[in-house]
Formats: C-alpha cells, sequence, structure tokens
C-alpha cells in the first residue's frame, strides 16, 4: 500500500498515447515497446497480451519525453 507522501505510477494506453497526436497503429506500437521495455527490466507483466496500460515514463522513454511530469503539471492546473 502506498503511503500519503508516494503517488501511484501515471499510466498510460493506446488511447492516451493518441491524445498527444499519434495515430492509432503508431500509439498501439508506442504501448508494445513500453511493454517490451518494461519486460527487460524485470516486470514480467507486462508480457501479457491483455495489459494495454504502462507507466507513462515507460512511454516517455521511449518517446523522449517526460509524460508523468507533465500530467502533474495538468493536475496542479486544475486546483
Amino acid at each position: 500500500m502506498l503511503s500519503t507522501c508516494e503517488k501511484a505510477p501515471v499510466m498510460v494506453d493506446k488511447r492516451d498515447v493518441m491524445a498527444l497526436g499519434f495515430t492509432e497503429s503508431y500509439s498501439a506500437s508506442i504501448i508494445r515497446k513500453a511493454k517490451a521495455l518494461m519486460v527487460s527490466k524485470g516486470y514480467g507483466f507486462y508480457s501479457s497480451r491483455k495489459v494495454g496500460r504502462v507507466p507513462a515514463s515507460a512511454v516517455g522513454e521511449i518517446l523522449g519525453i517526460d509524460l508523468a511530469g507533465a500530467r502533474d503539471a495538468e493536475d496542479s492546473e486544475r486546483l
């Protein structure tokens, strides 16, 4: 269980990547690459075909941008 100081990792799926402006097929490809990255880091859970959500940090690593930081900034603007 997470303590009050820790945040749960931001998870993204194909639709979230599409919202960044990528096509449906390219978004799916990015998610597949992020899943492969997570498996290579030792998270075997992501090797399942049914898993469609990955940590934003993995997608950010693939794309070379900070998705989690962007989401945090977006959340703080709403407050």
